[in-house]
């Protein structure tokens, strides 16, 4: 497949998350406006080795051929209860570099146990992406709060 070139638009909102400062970036465009391009191009031109996807199941597949067709060479993982998936796991837990893809349901319950939360997000990765990141709005929710575990030098989250 040939890699997707961004719109100017797109190449615009891209350059500004590759360069921002502060760590963070928030990308609310509208649906269709290229979202999942936008981020693997920010993976790809920080050379980010370690990457935490944190999204709905259902979009697993669009994101790892995004990450192909853009020329990402890093193995896609995804951590569920598999045996696969728990191996995914152990490597992300010993910094194996790797796109760890995570459902949100499942990044959740891996941050507790019971109500106490565990230590498996205090693994740093190069970069969070947050896909339908309005999902932990409420400051109140086990998904803000596990977020809030993830120390990540750029995060980078995703909402329409």
């Amino acid at each position: 497949m040939e890699r997707i070139t961004p719109t100017s638009e797109q190449e615009e909102a891209i350059v500004k998350m590759v360069w921002e400062t502060s760590g963070a970036v928030l990308n609310a465009s509208t649906m269709g406006a290229g979202k999942t391009v936008k981020a693997v191009e920010v993976v790809r031109r920080r050379n980010d080795r370690v990457v935490l996807l944190i999204a709905p199941l259902g979009t697993r597949l669009g994101w790892k051929t995004t990450f192909e067709r853009q020329g990402v060479e890093l193995p896609f993982r995804w951590m569920n209860s598999t045996k696969e998936g728990k191996q995914n796991q152990a490597d992300w837990l010993k910094a194996v570099p790797g796109i760890y893809f995570v459902g949100t349901e499942f990044f959740v319950r891996l941050g507790w146990d019971r109500r106490m939360r565990t230590k498996f997000w205090t693994q740093q990765p190069d970069i969070v992406l947050f896909d339908e990141a309005h999902r932990s709005q409420n400051r109140h929710s086990k998904t803000y709060k596990t977020l809030k575990q993830l120390k990540a030098p750029f995060k980078v989250s995703m909402s329409g």
